[in-house]
């Protein structure tokens, strides 16, 4: 290496010798080889190929940020606190598209694919997520219904061992075969009029396999079966008759029950309530105040027992209506319903977020939450 071509101009004649780095002309092997095409693989980031050329360092693709590599060797694609952002159109428009047998795709730290118009994934071989950190994928929310899906799987995913949150403007996931392993994951796809079997988790090849974790909301989910043009698809159903189209959540089963910190209400004190939601959330002052203003409002998912409580006081000190919620039953409110609860289907909560187990009609006058919605008990 570092060799360059020194001129030498001798009795009006001009010569050409291979020089070395050290500055002598060179005396050992010199080797010359043929030049070789970038290897290719069947991974696309943008609609852009993985090559050996651009494999170490993929934020060279429009659209990528953070650390994003692959190894051949190991087929790992490691998302470290990267961002993959996509605003192309229909097939173009897939964040990434994977068609590599048995690849894993490592997760650390905060990572995201989102689609503004297109699917988030396409999957074509077997796949697996896993890793210590959070994948979140977010497909088209409307435009064409072929393309609105957080993962589009034609082969088999597994996660294991670490946290997905999918959505889509149809399917949150669709297809394939889908195995998940003590991990954490949350699920949402609004439907489509066109299919009734299209939602959060729609027409997928079999029933998933889950390893110590399950399915803990909704409740009373069961899944129904689709035949048709001779083949078979499996969607999740829930209590209601119809197919899942709100967040689906998946825990490992030692998972621990975390609680999502609500504003139900500011008060006069606005001031005080912006500095301590500021400081829950991290978010800037702006944000804060714009969030507050839609209240009854989420201030913070996945807590701790603890830590939510301690949050809700503080707010509750400053003249604030707070409250938790076991994470993912908490709905925001179009108002406060008076009506007669199914007494067959019933979940039910206190204002402070735990569970009551009676019956609605045996209740003291107030106001509850009942399967996901605030009502007013007379």
């Amino acid at each position: 290496e570092g060799t360059v071509w020194k001129e030498l101009n001798k009795s009006g004649y001009k010569f050409q010798s291979l020089f070395g780095a050290d500055g002598k002309v060179v005396t050992d092997w010199v080797t010359i080889k043929p030049n070789t095409a970038p290897e290719k693989y069947n991974l696309l980031i943008n609609g852009k190929q993985v090559t050996s050329e651009n494999c170490s360092d993929l934020t060279a693709i429009e659209g990528v940020k953070g650390k994003v590599t692959y190894d051949a060797t190991s087929n790992v694609l490691t998302l470290e606190n990267a961002t993959i952002s996509n605003a192309s159109e229909k097939a173009a428009g897939v964040a990434l598209w994977n068609s590599i047998k048995n690849l894993t795709i490592k997760l650390v730290g905060e990572n995201t694919i989102t689609s503004e118009k297109s699917g988030g994934i396409v999957n074509y071989d077997k796949l697996t997520f896993a890793g210590t950190g959070k994948l979140t994928v977010t497909g088209a929310q409307a435009g064409n219904e072929d393309y609105c899906y957080g993962i589009l799987n034609h082969n088999t995913i597994t996660v294991d061992g670490t946290s997905l949150e999918i959505s889509g403007g149809v399917n949150g996931i669709a297809s394939g075969r889908w195995k998940f392993n003590k991990c954490n994951v949350r699920v949402k796809g609004n439907g489509s009029t066109n299919d009734e079997y299209k939602g959060s988790m729609g027409r997928l090849n079999v029933i998933p396999e889950f390893t110590d974790c399950k399915i803990v909301s909704p409740e009373g989910t069961v899944w129904k079966e689709l035949n048709k043009s001779g083949y078979k698809f499996q969607s999740l159903f829930g209590a209601d008759g119809k197919v899942v189209t709100d967040w689906v959540t998946i825990q490992s089963n030692d998972a621990p029950v975390t609680y999502d910190l609500v504003l139900e209400a500011v008060g006069d004190r606005d001031i005080a309530v912006i500095a301590i939601v500021k400081d829950i959330t991290g978010m800037g002052m702006m944000a804060v105040k714009k969030l507050i203003e839609t209240a009854p409002c989420m201030i913070k998912e996945n807590m701790t027992e603890a830590d939510a409580k301690d949050a809700r006081d503080k707010l509750l000190a400053v003249g604030a209506t707070a409250n938790i919620y076991p994470h993912g039953t908490w709905k925001k409110p179009t108002g406060i319903n008076i009506q007669t609860v199914d007494a067959a289907d019933q979940t039910i909560y206190n204002l402070q977020g735990v569970r009551i187990n009676a019956k609605f009609e045996n209740l003291p006058a107030g106001v509850y939450i009942v399967n996901g919605k605030k009502v007013l008990k007379k």
